[in-house]
């Protein structure tokens, strides 16, 4: 009997050229899924393996291509594509930009940390172990008004939190798959800006006039702390100042360094211009402003009774001498030390009330009375520097209100402050004066009025000449 010879029948057999055909175009489906797009690699490998769809083919791929759309997990045109070996771009809170959605807001009054993440989505018992992760961080109850919030969520839901707690700090949480809390400070810009203006009033509202930060009157104050008694402008005085606002974000959230001023105050013009080498101030010639005490001991307070012979006592109620000058400002103001030396006395008595008195050299001490509180660590045989609070504004003692009694002692006697004249510290250094000028020669232009071109004698005589010969002509 016979062998009936394999594939003696056409309908059975096996379509070798169209099984190496499609053996072919897997193979090149496989190598190009690697390189390129699911969907390019697709019409690549149709078009050489010699496949083609028909159009009923064609039109069931397109509907099935748009319904898959709004699920696809490639990256949409919107988003940042980033190239091999490039960082991806980073918001001022450190996320990818465009890998999440970004919700804004601000915490509402009586708004709650849980209420702001559960009405996002956030199940309370996740909500609850995150507080307890940032119970060394940041206290979840402390969350204020008017405050903004980020929320970043993506497909699976909310992945991190943002409390910004001003406009530099913030509080980031995160929600994947480990529970996180840190803290930062959004990136600062600065740009230079220049203001001027004439004080009528006050120095504040010639700032508001000249649309210029009123936190410039503090930088003033004590740039010139040594030099400018800002209790004592009068009107007429006026002002040049270029500084550093500075920005987060793109909005204007301050005012930084002061790079260079002029104040004419009483007739007398005063430089302040910052030397970053030496990190100080000078004037025009190069001397120092630091004093080595400084006029007050607080920053802006008001003036409310002045070193004199005879004054009416308001506790005592009798004619006495006031030999000091007293500051009113709110309870709890810090008071600094007007310069580097060594506490003498710290505590308190019935008359002075909290107080704290300084040795500054064999020529000069100071005394500060009526504190609410005297400041941490400050007690007889402690070294201060100038600047460092020493206590806080109160009204302990014979006082009738929230003041610091200001005391100048000089060679042991009670004096004004306001009628001595302390010794500068150092000039500019001999070997850094050259760059000094060079700093001089660029911000002065900037300080100093434009005054109107007035034409030389010369000019005059010869302009008269002329007209006389014109009008001889």
């Amino acid at each position: 009997m016979r062998t009936p010879p394999l594939m003696s029948s056409k309908k059975n057999a096996i379509p070798y050229v169209e099984l190496l055909g499609l053996a072919f175009f897997l193979a090149v489906l496989g190598y190009l899924f690697f390189t390129t797009t699911p969907k390019k690699a697709l019409q690549l490998a149709t078009v050489r393996s010699g496949l083609t769809e028909t159009p009923e083919e064609k039109e069931k791929t397109t509907d099935r291509e748009a319904f898959a759309a709004p699920f696809s997990t490639q990256p949409s045109p919107a988003r940042n594509v980033i190239a091999p070996g490039e960082r991806p771009a980073r918001d001022d809170f450190g996320f990818v930009k465009g890998a999440f959605q970004v919700k804004k807001g601000r915490v509402r009054s009586a708004q709650t940390f849980a209420d702001l993440l559960t009405g996002a989505g956030v199940p309370y018992t996740q909500v609850v172990k995150l507080a307890e992760k940032a119970r060394s961080t940041f206290d979840v109850s402390a969350l204020q008004a008017g405050k903004r919030y980020r929320l970043y969520r993506d497909g699976t839901g909310v992945r991190h939190f943002v409390y910004q707690r001003g406009p530099e700090r913030y509080v980031a949480f995160g929600l994947g798959d480990s529970l996180t809390v840190r803290t930062g400070r959004r990136p600062v810009t600065t740009v230079r800006r220049t203001a001027r203006g004439t004080i009528e009033h006050s120095l504040y509202e010639a700032l508001a006039r000249a649309d210029a930060d009123p936190e410039l009157a503090l930088r003033l104050s004590e740039v010139y702390a040594w030099q400018i008694d800002f209790f004592r402008l009068r009107s007429g005085d006026r002002f040049r100042v270029v500084y550093e606002e500075k920005r987060v974000g793109g909005e204007d959230v301050g005012v930084g360094r002061i790079i260079g001023a002029r104040f004419d105050h009483r007739g007398d013009s005063y430089y302040g211009l910052y030397f970053p080498p030496e990190d100080e101030y000078f004037d025009e010639t190069g001397e120092s402003l630091r004093k080595s005490l400084l006029q007050t001991p607080l920053k802006f307070a008001r003036i409310s009774s002045r070193f004199q012979k005879k004054r009416f006592h308001p506790v005592q109620k009798r004619w006495k001498a006031h030999r000091g000058t007293d500051y009113a400002a709110e309870t709890g103001t810090p008071v600094y030390s007007v310069g580097d030396g060594r506490v003498v006395e710290a505590g308190y008595t019935r008359g002075n009330g909290n107080w704290v008195k300084i040795r500054h050299n064999d020529t000069y001490t100071t005394g500060y009375l009526h504190f609410s509180e005297i400041a941490e660590g400050i007690e007889p045989g402690v070294r201060v520097e100038q600047k460092e609070v020493i206590g806080y504004v109160g009204e302990t003692g014979l006082a009738t209100g929230p003041h610091v009694h200001y005391c100048f002692w000089k060679n042991g006697t009670l004096v004004d402050p306001y009628d001595q004249e302390m010794p500068s510290a150092p000039p500019v250094p001999d070997s850094l004066r050259t760059r000094y000028d060079q700093l001089k020669s660029e911000l002065l232009p900037k300080l100093r009025p434009v005054e109107p071109q007035v034409a030389s004698a010369s000019e005059v005589s010869a302009d008269m000449s002329e007209a006389a010969s014109a009008s001889g002509r």
